[in-house]
């Protein structure tokens, strides 16, 4: 199990295709809880369940999505940060650049 809180408030989360979420944008405050937890269902299947619990933004005062996940050794995963394909921090690099050189003209 994995508890999370001591959010801000400044900044939402998203649930964007997580089924039975109340998605895509929600907002949070500092009363946000998170639990997720892992139960191994099978040799080769473990149900992740998640609850977001903030009675101050959400109408029900949580909401839980839960789905299983199952091995597959034939699976690659590649680390985040050096996997070649990976052009998000490109992305984000020009992103900045293009930024910088052209600043928003302020009203």
């Amino acid at each position: 199990m994995a508890e999370t809180t001591n959010f801000n408030g400044l900044v939402g989360h998203t649930s964007a295709g997580v089924p039975g979420a109340p998605g895509p944008l929600q907002p949070e405050t500092p009363n946000m809880k998170i639990v997720e937890r892992f139960t191994r269902t099978a040799p080769d299947t473990i149900e992740f369940r998640m609850t977001v619990t903030d009675p101050t933004v959400l109408a029900t005062g949580s909401y839980t999505v839960a789905y299983p996940t199952y091995l597959d050794n034939k699976y690659e995963m590649y680390e985040y940060a050096c996997h070649e394909g990976n052009t998000a921090v490109r992305n984000y690099i020009e992103t900045s650049r293009f930024e910088r050189a052209h600043p928003k003209q302020k009203k």
